[in-house]
């Protein structure tokens, strides 16, 4: 038994310990860097979208108009329909269409009837933190 060679205890400790410390300073950098991946693609999916509505102002002489405050699958199904965009975008934190009621990643978009102006607004994950906010004037 004396002639065998391996690893002590201790040493598969240390080394344990060092994994885990590499870890610890690691994981939250990379679920960082995959939120602000999302929010790239949210601001994204609001450039196309003002890219869309400007089509569709082209086209018909005003910006699309709603009453009140709408969301990313309303905005985005109209603007489908009218044939200004090819489809309704998924949403980067979900992974499903984007929907009015989305909180992560959710997209709103506002227009003033009085003005004239409409703004889309794109949120991160928390659904509070504006990520792209993006306006006709």
């Amino acid at each position: 038994m004396k002639g065998e060679r391996g690893f002590t205890l201790i040493e598969l400790l240390v080394v344990i310990a060092i994994v885990v410390i590499l870890a610890v300073f690691l994981v939250p950098r990379l679920l960082a860097a995959q939120d602000r991946a999302r929010n790239a693609a949210v601001a994204a999916i609001v450039r196309d979208l003002q890219t869309a509505v400007q089509a569709y102002e082209v086209d018909n002489n005003t910006p699309p108009q709603y009453a009140a405050t709408v969301g990313c699958g309303t905005l985005a199904g109209d603007l489908v329909t009218s044939g200004h965009l090819p489809s309704v975008p998924k949403n980067p934190f979900s992974g499903a269409s984007c929907a009015d009621a989305d909180t992560a990643g959710k997209i709103e978009y506002t227009f003033d009837s009085t003005t004239g102006k409409y703004t889309i607004k794109g949120y991160g994950r928390d659904g509070t933190t504006v990520v792209i906010q993006v306006s006709n004037f």
